[in-house]
């Protein structure tokens, strides 16, 4: 090159040479920028799609342990119902007065496995996992 050795101008053809190599420099920096670009997202999509599935595995184990704790609980207590019931069967064949007789019939029924508050509560637990 004679502008390395006398200092003179660069000539033409070495001009568009270095903005040759300079634009060939720049489009393949473009390129790894965009193939970096491209990797990073392909992670992130990774790592979001198994967030989702954390979370989704965790919403499912939150309702089933729900379940099981309504199912003992209901367990329990239809055991103390039965066992009330038992105590209330016993009162009832010796004899009780008719109003009395239909408070514990009306008692009895607010207190069903499948009764409205009861309903209401597993809704209301269910909804707030959603």
């Amino acid at each position: 090159s004679s502008n390395s050795m006398g200092g003179s101008a660069p000539t033409a053809a070495e001009t568009a040479e270095k903005r040759a190599r300079r634009l060939a420099r720049n489009r393949e920096s473009a390129r790894q920028s965009r193939r970096r670009k491209k990797e990073l997202l392909l992670k992130l999509e990774g790592t979001v799609s198994g967030l989702h599935g954390r979370i989704e595995a965790e919403r499912l184990d939150q309702i089933l342990r729900m379940e099981r704790e309504l199912g003992d609980r209901r367990t329990k207590e239809m055991g103390e119902v039965a066992q009330t019931l038992a105590k209330v069967e016993a009162l009832m064949q010796a004899g009780l007065p008719e109003e009395l007789n239909e408070r514990v019939e009306r008692a009895m029924k607010d207190a069903a496995v499948d009764c409205s508050p009861r309903r209401a509560v597993a809704n209301f637990q269910y909804d707030a996992l959603s």
